[in-house]
């Protein structure tokens, strides 16, 4: 019985050894495929004005009169801006200028005025490319 147990004892030794020992050669070849990944630049970048539909696809373009229209005084210094109370901005809307009372000093227009937050590209450990924003982005 003891010629048993210390065959097993044996066999367990020597698996894990196996097990180590693969272990540490696909920790390697790990590190070896990162550094290699990060060595390469990121993609080129193509910035796009707008999205292109590719084959058979029905764009849905909204007719002005199905735009919610919100009721902001265009006296205000900001209008539609953060602190008021604009109903397209409390939906999470952006306002169309031939709707909106403000028109072209709405400030609930940044898709359409293209107002991005400054972005930077930076490499994720182990999950790619990505792009980060520089500032806070309010809801």
């Amino acid at each position: 019985r003891d010629h048993v147990i210390s065959l097993y004892i044996v066999c367990f030794s020597t698996a894990l050894l196996e097990a180590e020992a693969r272990f540490k050669e696909n920790k390697i070849k790990r590190e070896a495929k990162e550094a290699q990944e990060n060595s390469r630049k990121p993609p080129p970048y193509k910035f796009i004005k707008v999205n292109k539909p590719y084959g058979k696809v029905q764009v849905y373009t909204a007719d002005i009169s199905e735009i919610p229209k919100c009721n902001c005084k265009p006296s205000v210094d900001r209008p539609c801006g953060f602190e008021s109370e604009c109903l397209n901005r409390m939906l999470q809307y952006e306002c169309h200028p031939q709707v909106c009372p403000s028109g072209v000093r709405c400030c609930n227009q940044d898709f359409t005025k293209r107002l991005y937050p400054e972005t930077k590209i930076i490499k994720a450990p182990g999950k790619g490319w990505g792009l980060i924003s520089l500032r806070d982005i309010k809801k």
